[in-house]
């Protein structure tokens, strides 16, 4: 970094070159003495990083470091020189919720895949959270069961209902061209009934609008203008 020369002109040098003292040595005669100087400067480097969970420092302490902060590691260079290299480091984490969860018949994961499960059982949702860091989200879900089951009340009667799950819309068809929906009524998956349909017009394919109905499981009771034809259980997607 810097030299003083105490031998010659007594001042202190920081770049390299040739500096001369003039003077008059002990005999009284014209005297010149010569400085070749070489500086070396020690090594100062600076790196800012953003990792996620941790860092291996490999070009300075080759340490791990799992928490945010100035890190500064010294040491002689190649010219022995001291020298300090200093790392700013933000560490960032996954995030990892986990919940757990106890519904009817079905339940709408809409903090994590948004599908909708109708067995027990551990579902995870793997993505990257806002700091783009690896993460994954835990559903301990169990499912009961409630007091409603899809039943026929004509023998032989084919009651089709698609798509399920659906989205929107549900078609509701019945295989027997002599036997027209007439009306229906739809139950949530506590037993409630939330929505009561009535038909225009009786015909054996009818439609129903989901859009109002919040996600989950529901059963559709149909009915024709003589008696209660069966229950017909559909899963509502967001």
């Amino acid at each position: 970094e810097s030299y003083t020369w105490t031998a010659g002109t007594g001042l202190t040098y920081t770049q390299s070159g040739t500096y001369i003292h003039h003077y008059n040595n002990a005999e009284g005669c014209p005297s010149a003495d010569t400085l070749h100087l070489t500086i070396h400067n020690g090594t100062h480097n600076v790196a800012t990083v953003t990792e996620c969970e941790s860092y291996i420092w490999t070009a300075g302490t080759g340490l791990t470091y799992t928490q945010s902060g100035t890190y500064i590691h010294h040491y002689n260079n190649g010219d022995g020189c001291p020298s300090a290299d200093t790392l700013h480091l933000t560490i960032n984490n996954g995030t990892h919720n986990v919940t757990t969860v106890t519904e009817c018949e079905s339940y709408t994961w809409t903090a994590g895949t948004g599908l909708t499960y109708t067995e027990s059982g551990t579902y995870i949702h793997n993505y990257n959270n806002g700091d783009g860091c690896p993460s994954a989200d835990t559903l301990h879900l169990t499912i009961t069961t409630v007091g409603i089951n899809e039943y026929n009340s004509l023998s032989g009667l084919h009651i089709i209902v698609y798509p399920n799950p659906a989205h929107d819309v549900v078609n509701i068809k019945v295989d027997d061209e002599f036997t027209h929906l007439t009306n229906a009524d739809i139950y949530d998956a506590t037993g409630r009934r939330v929505k009561t349909l009535r038909w225009a017009e009786a015909n054996s394919t009818q439609q129903i609008n989901m859009e109002d109905l919040t996600p989950g499981l529901y059963f559709i009771r149909l009915f024709n203008d003589k008696q209660d034809l069966g229950i017909r259980k559909i899963i509502k997607q967001q």
